[in-house]
């Protein structure tokens, strides 16, 4: 009688085995540029993260979103892979439009393929009456009566939070990848959302390739990316930026610096500034990690081993 698992396997009875012959090597790609995969590689684990928005700028307003993220499994991938690395959006400083500039989008894979794995850029904070900016995940929302935050992508992240009707109240806090952010409360920011724990697929923190958790903060666990930055509140204290890089809103204390950035290749969201002449944060980068796998099971087919061996990239 025939044997449907030998005949697939060239008459060897065994599992296929499709996954990779890498070594589990984890890279974190944080320009534009190319990666080569390991010899042999077949399949990667991808977390891609885009971009995070700026924070909104003037009096009170919102806290910039994170940029999309996404984390891919099996994802078929061989020799030199093209990366795009998006760039955070920038802050706002009067008299320039108020509401922050939307992060750029991150992506992986050959172009063009109608595989490649695209994340979003965050949207930028709202501010002077202007919403928060859609996104991977969206800005917040000012304190005025045009409030909304911007929307998120699912799958991406959340929406902004809206901000406080009320002059002198709080903005809306950044959408992060785990959450959306907070609604202005009467008197403070509201906080950015939370971001992507990212430690079930790369490993527990802390690991080379994981950031500081939020900027300003000193060394941290890490482990988290994408968060949502703070909104402002004019007179009273800024909500806080989500885990995974997005920046506190800071308390109007004028003239005073520029306020947070995000953290560097985090995508998180930027701060948002709360009184003339300040600029708000910029966004973070965005980040690319790969991990090579090395998951083998089972028999090889003969027509893996002979390919294999043909391409010079059977596993020592």
């Amino acid at each position: 009688m025939a044997n449907p698992s030998g005949s697939v396997n060239g008459g060897i009875i065994g599992k296929t085995n499709v996954t990779s012959n890498g070594g589990d090597t984890i890279t974190a790609t944080t320009a534009t540029g190319c990666l080569t995969l390991q010899s042999g590689t077949k399949l990667v684990t991808v977390l891609t993260v885009a971009g995070g928005g700026g924070g909104g700028a003037y009096s009170a307003y919102g806290g910039g979103g994170a940029g999309g993220a996404k984390v891919t499994e099996n994802y078929s991938a061989s020799g030199t892979v093209p990366i795009t690395i998006g760039a955070g959006g920038g802050g706002r400083s009067y008299p320039q439009p108020s509401r922050g500039i939307s992060g750029a989008d991150t992506s992986f894979g050959p172009v063009p393929a109608p595989t490649t794995i695209t994340v979003s850029g965050g949207g930028g904070g709202g501010g002077t009456c202007v919403p928060g900016g859609p996104g991977g995940s969206g800005g917040g929302g000012p304190t005025c009566s045009n409030m909304d935050g911007g929307t998120g992508i699912c799958g991406e992240g959340n929406a902004g939070g809206t901000g406080n009707p009320f002059w002198s109240s709080g903005g809306g806090g950044g959408g992060g990848y785990g959450a959306a952010g907070a609604p202005g409360p009467p008197s403070i920011g509201g906080a950015g959302g939370i971001g992507f724990d990212v430690q079930p697929f790369f490993g527990t923190a802390p690991q080379p390739f994981y950031l500081a958790d939020k900027p300003k903060a000193g060394a941290t666990v890490g482990g988290y990316f994408a968060g949502g930055g703070g909104g402002s509140s004019y007179s009273n204290p800024g909500g806080a930026g989500g885990l995974g890089g997005g920046a506190d809103g800071e308390t109007n204390a004028y003239p005073g610096n520029p306020f947070p950035d995000a953290t560097t290749n985090s995508g998180g969201g930027g701060s948002s500034a709360s009184a003339l002449p300040k600029t708000s944060g910029a966004g973070g980068s965005g980040i690319v990690i790969t991990k090579e796998l090395n998951r083998a099971s089972g028999m090889w087919s003969m027509q893996s081993q002979f390919q294999n061996i043909k391409q010079g990239t059977w596993p020592t």
